[in-house]
């Protein structure tokens, strides 16, 4: 019946995190590949983060029908910010994907915007 107040003075953050955009997805055909171009904003307080990107195939399904489950290229390790750039060349033809750059810190994992790129 009684409720408890508490007051918090002098709080901080307990960690600034970082920051990555998906920046571009295109699909290269001379060379059979998509190309993901991401941008590493931000470090936040670690001192190097990995960062790659992940893809689903989202043939065929709605918005509200996507499956959790990404597949990842591999990880880089990043000790300042600055542009980034994967291939994959495992996309089935004529298939849709979702898209998105990622960051992971040594206590989270954030990600940049998802675009969507088809495999001709």
């Amino acid at each position: 019946p009684n409720p408890i107040v508490i007051k918090l003075t002098h709080v901080q953050a307990a960690l600034t995190p970082p920051r990555v955009d998906t920046a571009r997805a295109h699909y290269d055909s001379a060379a059979h590949a998509a190309v993901l171009d991401g941008t590493l904003a931000s470090l936040g307080d670690a001192a190097s983060v990995e960062v790659g990107f992940e893809y689903r195939d989202i043939t065929g399904l709605d918005t509200n029908d996507r499956p959790d489950t990404w597949a990842a290229t591999p990880l880089a390790v990043r000790t300042a910010t600055g542009d980034f750039t994967a291939s994959i060349a495992t996309l089935a033809s004529g298939h849709s994907y979702d898209v998105r750059a990622v960051v992971i810190h040594p206590l989270l994992s954030l990600y940049g915007r998802e675009l969507r790129l088809r495999a001709p």
